[in-house]
């Protein structure tokens, strides 16, 4: 298995045949947004892949070395088998290497009244935190879904305040001066 940057039409079949059903629609953004923010350099994607295609992938906004994990999927029949937290090691220890600060939003599950979804919530903050990242304490509220803010120990940890600015500041660098205020509420 080896991790590569993924190509442009990678991305576009990832999101076309994996991503659409991987993430529900209040949380997927265009690919045509993903697309403009590749060509800025404000954005980036690796997919973990064998010989028989991805098995797992990791989209990031990139801001001046402060990374946000966007999407981080494992193809469904290679769930369950650490491929995924192998991936995330492999990217936080040693492929984003001048990150420094990764950040990943976990849907709170305090923000759920389905009890399906808490547990599925409260499932995945368990992953990344097996996985190594760390609870911030931060919450915040991005286009109408709440987060929790989660932080890979890549450099030094951060202070909830820094993670506060750093979020903000990944969030106005992508967002119109007139759309940030209204949609993202730390």
């Amino acid at each position: 298995m080896n991790i590569e940057i993924l190509t442009l039409p990678e991305i576009r079949d990832v999101y076309h045949h994996r991503l659409i059903h991987d993430f529900p629609p209040d949380e997927r953004k265009p690919l045509s947004m993903i697309e403009a923010s590749l060509k800025s350099k404000q954005y980036v994607c690796y997919g973990m892949k064998d010989s028989s295609g991805i098995l797992a992938y990791a989209f990031f906004v990139v801001i001046h070395h402060q990374y946000l994990l966007d999407y981080f999927a494992v193809r469904t029949d290679s769930r369950g088998t650490g491929i995924g937290g192998r991936f995330l090691q492999e990217l936080c220890g040693n492929c984003l290497k001048d990150a420094s600060c990764i950040l990943a939003e976990v849907v709170d599950p305090c923000s759920q009244s389905n009890p399906k979804e808490k547990i599925t919530c409260e499932r995945r903050i368990r992953f990344y935190l097996n996985s190594g990242l760390q609870n911030t304490g931060v919450r915040v509220n991005t286009f109408g879904v709440s987060y929790l803010l989660l932080e890979a120990p890549n450099a030094s940890r951060h202070s909830i305040e820094d993670v506060r600015q750093i979020y903000a500041m990944i969030y106005r660098s992508i967002l119109p001066d007139d759309v940030f205020p209204l949609k993202v509420h730390i």
